[in-house]
C-alpha cells in the first residue's frame, strides 16, 4: 500500500463566525482548503458531563501485539488511537461528547484530516479489522465502530450487535473480549447494527 502523504492542518479566522481550514504539505503548499461557520455556544455555562469511568480502555496484550506483529502503520496505529479516544460510552461508535454518532466529515473535521486521507486509512483499517464502517439502512452517512478487542469506553456494551460485527474479522486479537451487555438481545432492534450493512 503506497503510503499517503501527512498534511498539517491550519485555521484562520475569516471574520465573525468563520474559518478558513488548509491543509498544507510538508513544502508548505495548501493542498484543500475550506471555509466553515462557528457556531457560538448558547450562554455561557460550560456542559458538565459526569461519567464513572473516563477512561477508555486500551486492551493491553492486544495493543502489544498489533505492534509486534507490524499489522500497522504508523499512521494505521495513531488514526485508531484517536478514534478509540472518541468511542461513546457503552458503544463500540466514535461519537461526539453527547453520544452522537459521527460522520465521516465529522470525523476528519474533528481529527484534523482531510476526509480523502481518512477514508483510505478507514478502509485498510476496516480491511484487517480493527475497524468497520458501517452504513445503517436509509443513510447516505458512514459511521465507525472500533474492534471493542483493542479498545473500549464504558462499563457494559450497550447492543450486542456491536460485538457480533467482528466476529468474522480478520484480525485475531490474542484475548478475545467478551464485554457484558446492558441488556440480553436476541433480536436485533430496528436501528440496530445488526439491521445494517457492512
Amino acid at each position: 500500500m503506497e503510503q499517503q502523504p501527512l498534511y498539517r492542518r491550519v485555521e484562520v479566522p475569516e471574520g465573525d463566525n468563520k474559518v478558513k481550514v488548509m491543509f498544507v504539505d510538508e513544502y508548505g503548499v495548501v493542498q484543500d482548503e475550506y471555509v466553515k461557520s462557528i457556531a457560538k455556544p448558547k450562554g455561557n455555562m460550560a456542559k458538565v458531563v459526569k461519567v464513572n469511568d473516563p477512561f477508555v480502555r486500551l486492551y493491553r496484550n492486544n495493543v502489544q501485539q498489533v505492534i509486534r506483529d507490524g499489522a500497522l502503520t504508523l499512521y494505521e496505529f495513531g488514526v485508531l488511537v484517536q478514534l478509540a479516544c472518541f468511542t461513546g460510552w457503552g458503544t463500540t461508535f466514535v461519537t461526539d461528547e453527547n453520544g452522537q454518532r459521527l460522520s465521516l466529515s465529522q470525523l476528519a473535521d474533528l481529527l484534523g484530516l482531510s476526509k480523502g486521507y481518512l477514508s483510505t486509512i478507514l478502509k485498510s483499517l476496516d480491511e484487517k479489522g480493527f475497524v468497520t464502517v458501517y452504513r445503517p439502512e436509509n443513510s447516505r452517512a458512514n459511521f465507525v465502530m472500533v474492534n471493542g478487542s483493542i479498545s473500549f469506553f464504558g462499563k457494559w456494551l450497550n447492543d450486542e450487535s456491536e460485538e457480533e460485527a467482528f466476529n468474522d474479522a480478520p484480525y485475531e486479537p490474542v484475548v478475545k473480549i467478551a464485554h457484558p451487555s446492558k441488556k440480553k438481545r436476541g433480536v436485533a432492534k430496528k436501528g440496530s447494527v445488526a439491521n445494517g450493512s457492512f
